[in-house]
């Protein structure tokens, strides 16, 4: 019989190439590797970090949008049903935390009352 089952070394690999992530086996690292590793991986996260911004800018005008249209209709700038929503959202996605990071990324959109 064929053992069919996929390693959690195979699967941790293919989601590192999908998600286009450097793997690095920190034991087997020297030392004069360890400040070179550092430093590729946290560039990495820099240009992570500069997507971040750019979208949360993204979203922040498209909500001034959605503002203005419901201001102009029915003249409530915020839906609380929708922020909860979102909010559950970013919960199920990342965890406790990322209602923090919902509430920090709906504060940022919601703009000057």
């Amino acid at each position: 019989m064929v053992n069919n089952m996929v390693s959690d070394e195979e699967v941790r690999q293919a989601l590192a190439e999908a998600l286009d992530l450097d793997l690095v086996d920190a034991a087997s690292l020297t030392p004069d590797d360890v400040a070179e590793a550092i430093s590729r991986l946290r560039a990495k996260i820099d240009e992570i970090d500069n997507e971040i911004i750019a979208i949360v800018k993204r979203r922040i005008a498209l909500s001034k949008q959605i503002q203005a249209i419901r201001m102009a209709h029915t003249g409530r700038r915020l839906e609380h049903s929708r922020e909860l929503q979102i909010v559950n959202a970013y919960v199920e996605g990342l965890g406790r935390g990322g209602g923090q990071l919902a509430l920090a990324v709906l504060e940022l959109s919601r703009g000057r009352a």
